[in-house]
């Protein structure tokens, strides 16, 4: 009843905004999408919570509105976000914070309730937090809803929150119909596999390298692991993120995408041309380094906004752009004209992608990492999607611990012994993973190069510990 009376307060703003648009002939140029936050043991309503929607758009833009004296907030999101997911954000003093993907459709206008659990040992919710003292910092307070560890959070809620990049064609990318796909995409199924037994039980939320957000997002726990072109970097692995880092899943360097009609075969011939980088990223930090050793002078344009940078290089406000050659070679097949630029046989850094965490988490790190090998331990031992169920009966010891039929190891990481079969069962092996994003039957077709298995005599280095 209380929500038909909230209705009838708000209804008639949404009534008339449909009945103009229908008038004008015209799809709304807004999407509507109204909130009412009540507390889960009283259901009475919550005045001042903080409701926030985040789209990426290549950068992350967020529209913020306050619950009024009826629980109610009202957002107003701009249709050109249509098509696209978004993480909807709830948060309250006294609260633990709710957090969801949603989709944003066309002209749309959404009702939802959403009733907040109280935060553990908060009683009636009182005044919010003290400020801190900047004489004093401290490290960050984690949210009592995460003190058990990730695993257990996981497994609890019953879905992975994978970090990925969002938009970059062969890695993570999500499609009209609203699937995703990708190298990243599968490693995040990977461990849901793994540790769900499903490997579509996975909430991907997409992440910029603006401000570092893709590192705050694994600090505060919005995801559990990370799987988005992130370089392992000493810097990176002990600085004040706290993050800790998986298993290598793909060995890339970066490199230099120009346009075949300045008849540039050479990096060296790039002298006195505008680069386009990402800011913030160590790419931005190698182009310098690796162009003041050779000494060609090179202008630098920064951006914060890949898609942005993309766009003004194929405009050709620059001359070349920069980052891991795998990124490249994915964009290129996207651009209007992909056969009028030119990937430069130039390897100007060496780049070890893979998962990112949260660090002091002993559990987790242990099981996304096995997670991972069990892919390339199964390339390694000629596993694959086809042939698991058959090699159930295997009387090889190395394929019967992969596939837990014999030993303990899936127990021992708090799973099922099991877990790497499901992940084969349901993902493949690691040589199937690239194939099916990277390999020569795709539009990106890239060499697999070190990416191959150790054991294949050409020149790989992607190797697994013994099961």
């Amino acid at each position: 009843m209380e929500w038909i009376q909230q209705y009838a307060k708000y209804g008639w703003f949404i009534a008339v905004w449909l009945v103009l648009s229908a008038c004008n002939g015209t799809t709304p140029e807004t999407i509507l999408y109204q909130v009412q936050v009540q507390s889960q043991d009283s259901a009475e309503n919550i005045e001042n919570a903080q409701v926030t929607i985040e789209v990426n758009a290549g950068g992350t833009i967020n529209y913020s509105e306050s619950t009024d004296s009826n629980g109610v907030a009202v957002i107003a999101i701009d249709n050109r976000h249509a098509g696209q997911q978004a993480r909807l954000e709830v948060s309250a003093n006294g609260y633990q914070a709710h957090t969801q993907m949603i989709s944003l459709i066309e002209g749309d206008s959404v009702q939802q309730l959403l009733q907040l659990e109280p935060a553990a040992n908060s009683g009636t919710p009182g005044p919010g937090p003290t400020p801190p003292d900047p004489a004093n910092p401290v490290s960050p307070t984690p949210d009592p809803a995460n003190n058990a560890g990730i695993l257990q959070q996981v497994q609890t809620r019953g879905s992975l929150r994978c970090g990925v990049e969002g938009s970059l064609p062969g890695f993570s990318l999500l499609q009209d119909d609203g699937t995703w796909v990708g190298f990243d995409v599968d490693f995040c199924r990977v461990i849901a596999a793994a540790v769900l037994g499903d490997a579509q039980a996975v909430e991907f939320i997409p992440l910029s390298t603006a401000d570092d957000e893709r590192f705050h997002a694994v600090q505060d726990g919005r995801v559990d692991v990370l799987l988005r072109n992130t370089t392992w970097t000493a810097e990176r692995d002990t600085n004040a993120f706290e993050l800790d880092f998986g298993p290598t899943t793909f060995h890339d360097g970066q490199g230099l995408l120009v346009h075949r009609n300045l008849n540039i075969t050479l990096a060296e011939e790039l002298q006195g041309k505008r680069i386009c980088v990402r800011r913030g990223t160590t790419t931005e930090a190698n182009l310098q380094r690796w162009f003041d050793q050779v000494g060609v002078d090179v202008t630098a344009l920064p951006y914060d906004d890949t898609d942005q940078m993309y766009t003004d290089y194929e405009a050709q406000l620059c001359d070349a752009v920069t980052s891991d050659r795998s990124q490249l070679a994915a964009q290129q097949t996207t651009m209007a004209q992909p056969q009028d630029h030119f990937l430069l046989d130039v390897v100007m850094s060496r780049e070890p992608l893979g998962p990112v965490f949260r660090e002091n988490d002993n559990d987790w790190r242990d099981v996304v990492s096995w997670a991972i090998f069990a892919t390339m331990y199964a390339e390694e031992t000629h596993v694959s999607s086809t042939n698991v169920e058959r090699l159930l009966t295997s009387s090889d010891t190395r394929i019967k611990r992969l596939l837990g039929v014999e030993g303990n190891i899936g127990a021992n990481l708090g799973l099922d012994n099991n877990f790497a079969f499901e992940i084969i069962r349901q993902v493949g092996n690691y040589e199937e993973i690239y194939n099916r994003n990277l390999g020569s039957d795709t539009p990106i077709n890239l060499p697999r190069g070190p990416n191959r298995a150790w054991n294949t005599g050409q020149g790989g280095v992607l190797s697994s510990p013994p099961f």
